[in-house]
């Protein structure tokens, strides 16, 4: 359910595409015809209420926020409510329209528990004019996090398993290029059964395919709400918003649920001066929380983006190791001496020499301390010598496993999850086969489809294991089993654009030869922490017939009642630093 600002969200079901077209954008009445909405205290004076936009009736408003308004929908047949946003009339030009529609492409590719999903995206005619309108998912029972978390009285190890899953659906959009931009409590959701859902992309950034990044909001000014933007965000510094933006809302958001307020007090303040606050003043450390939890605050609230943890992915991870509601967490850069802002000057080295003097003193006297007796430090040196060195050794030997993606079959919830891009694509049926099975097939005979995955790493990876197997039918040779054929083409990348191939059946001309890519892969496609994988089908049709119901290059192919992965990723690095936690 959407609640604030204007929202953007996959695209699950019938498509009704948006017309990019104004009939009077600055004419005689839209934007009066939505004031006439704005004073009612009474649902009835709203002229919308019992219009129908992509088979749904308006049924009573929600709520609106500054970019349009929110109706509880019902579907034809009366088969469950949903939420329906209708954009403001008269914030719509002709470009932002067709921004809009570019934009809902990127939007529908979202799909996660966690996020709130859009069912369709089409328009509503007011007084001759097309504007845009999204059905979306209702999130029954829902209430902003803040007030979930102070209704249900959350203890501490609730609050990190809730922001955990509202970080890791964050994250599903972070692998695919996009930005949220305006994570707050009214954004975040959390329904009658505890589940979160992330609602409202509409200030999101995303990726058009190829292209530059791409956002529904006008340049300039600034996008997100003021206590939990980050610094670069106050600076209106488009080009330097990224994944680590949406952390530092995400660190804000858990202070908050923590410690009952947000980590900069700006309330009635300017808002040049709660920038300047943001921007400059440090983020105080969350009072009554574990040095662990202070620590993984700490780190999202760094004021320098390089700081914070690259994604919301690293946050997830973190908030579910073991032990950080109670423990200690140990991270690089752990350690260090006092930042000198810039213009403290002499103050600022006094206070820096000061702290080193210190270390160093501490430090002398405890070597004193050991020298009064040479056998003693020798023999204690000596095993914390051997003991580092023993400690070292196995940190470089030992292979960790820091990511796994597998599927049964492609009708997981997860399976798609790092799927960036499926043109000339579509998910096949076969209905005949008992137990039903399920695979990804090209959409046309003769004309390729392509899955683009990328995958990415919380550290990097330097031995990937990949299990994908396609499987392709050649019956030009065995007529009496069907009729087309099928080839295929595997390749991995370091970055997404120079591609190493492992299989290509479509350029040797290997039709009907499936391919089992298993194993390691070459080590030029390891050493980073993301990997794109690219599987290309092609289905050509034999003597001019083909059965259109069915594709004879098929990848992932799996039934209903597999016990096994059909596509693994797995990925290993050595000497990853462990979190270290006090013993009881």
């Amino acid at each position: 359910m959407a609640r604030d600002d204007d929202p953007d969200k996959p695209h699950h079901g019938p498509r009704s595409e948006v017309e990019p077209a104004l009939a009077d954008p600055d004419g005689f009445g839209l934007e009066a015809l939505w004031k006439l909405c704005e004073p009612a205290t009474g649902e009835a004076s709203d002229p919308l209420l019992g219009r129908e936009i992509e088979g749904v009736r308006l049924v009573r408003v929600l709520g609106e926020g500054g970019m349009g308004r929110v109706y509880e929908g019902e579907r034809d047949g009366g088969d469950g409510q949903v939420a329906v946003k209708v954009l403001r009339p008269g914030l719509w030009s002709r470009d932002l329209l067709r921004r809009f529609a570019k934009e809902s492409e990127i939007l529908r590719r979202l799909d996660h528990p966690g996020i709130s999903r859009i069912l369709a995206v089409g328009s509503c005619d007011v007084l001759g004019t097309p504007v845009p309108a999204i059905v979306m998912e209702l999130v029954p029972g829902a209430l902003p996090i803040t007030d979930y978390v102070r209704t249900h009285a959350l203890g501490t190890d609730a609050i990190v398993a809730l922001m955990a899953r509202v970080s890791d659906a964050v994250a599903h959009g972070h692998a695919l290029g996009i930005v949220h931009r305006d994570l707050k409590p009214g954004n975040i959701l959390v329904a009658a059964s505890g589940e979160p859902k992330v609602i409202d992309f509409g200030v999101a950034r995303g990726r058009l395919g190829a292209g530059p990044d791409s956002t529904l909001t006008a340049p300039g000014g600034f996008i997100g709400t003021l206590p939990y933007m980050s610094p670069e965000q106050v600076d209106g510094d488009g080009a330097a918003v990224d994944a680590r933006s949406d952390v530092h809302a995400l660190g804000a958001l858990l202070h908050e649920l923590l410690t009952g307020t947000p980590p900069f007090d700006i309330v009635g303040l300017p808002v040049v001066e709660a920038a300047r606050v943001i921007r400059e003043t440090p983020a105080p450390r969350a009072a009554g929380v574990s040095p662990g939890l202070a620590a993984i605050i700490e780190r999202c609230l760094e004021k320098h983006p390089a700081r914070r943890y690259a994604d919301a992915g690293g946050l997830a991870a973190a908030l579910g190791g073991s032990g950080v509601s109670e423990g200690w967490l140990l991270r690089p850069g752990w350690l260090r001496l006092p930042r000198v802002r810039r213009g403290q000057g002499r103050r600022g080295e006094l206070v820096r020499g000061t702290f080193i003097g210190l270390l160093l003193g501490a430090m002398i006297l405890f070597a004193v301390q050991l020298l009064r007796d040479w056998s003693e430090i020798e023999r204690y040196w000596g095993e914390a010598f051997d003991g580092m060195a023993t400690v070292a050794a196995r940190l470089g030997n030992r292979e960790s496993l820091v990511f796994e993606h597998a599927f049964r079959t492609i009708e997981q919830f997860d399976a798609d999850r790092w799927l960036v891009a499926s043109p000339g694509m579509k998910k096949w049926a076969e209905e005949f086969s008992t137990p039903r099975i399920t695979y990804w097939g090209p959409t046309r005979f003769g004309e390729p489809g392509t899955l683009d995955y990328r995958f990415v790493f919380p550290v990097a990876a330097e031995r990937i294991e990949l299990v994908a197997e396609t499987i392709c039918w050649d019956f030009d040779l065995t007529p009496e089993l069907g009729k087309g054929r099928g080839a295929t083409k595997i390749e991995v990348s370091r970055d997404g654009e120079t591609w190493i191939t492992l299989h290509d059946g479509i350029a040797a001309g290997k039709w009907g030869e499936s391919s089992a890519v298993s194993g390691d892969l070459p080590a030029s496609a390891t050493g980073t922490r993301e990997l794109w994988l690219r599987v290309t089908l092609l289905a050509e049709v034999v003597d001019g017939e083909h059965d259109a119901e069915y594709t004879v290059a098929q990848f992932a192919r799996s039934s209903a009642g597999a016990t096994g992965d059909v596509f693994s990723l797995r990925a290993y690095a050595r000497g990853v630093p462990v979190e270290i936690t006090p013993a009881p």
